[in-house]
């Protein structure tokens, strides 16, 4: 999913049932891929981009002890390091559709 700017495309790799752990981010300008984000098991997720480098990331439970969340991360260039992006606080607003 590309941001509004098509310089970013934002890569969850998702199937019927679940995603996989990470979703991959490419900077098409630069031509690199930036650090993923990962999380720490699967989940059912909707990615919407929020501006030209937010992601808003929403996390669905898998079963009845987890509860829906959603996580937002801030794209930053130049980044910082190739560690994992780590989430940031959330604007308000509601959660993206599909």
């Amino acid at each position: 999913m590309f941001n509004q700017a098509k310089t970013y495309l934002a890569l969850p790799d998702c199937w019927h049932g679940g995603c996989s752990t990470e979703i991959r981010i490419l900077d098409l300008l630069a031509l690199t891929e930036l650090p993923p984000i990962r999380f720490d098991r699967e989940w059912f997720f909707k990615v919407a981009w929020e501006g030209e480098r937010g992601l808003r990331v929403v996390l669905g439970a898998t079963n009845e002890k987890e509860k829906t969340e959603v996580r937002c991360y801030a794209i930053r260039n130049p980044r910082p390091s190739n560690k994992p992006l780590e989430p940031t606080g959330c604007a308000g607003g509601s959660a993206p559709g599909r």
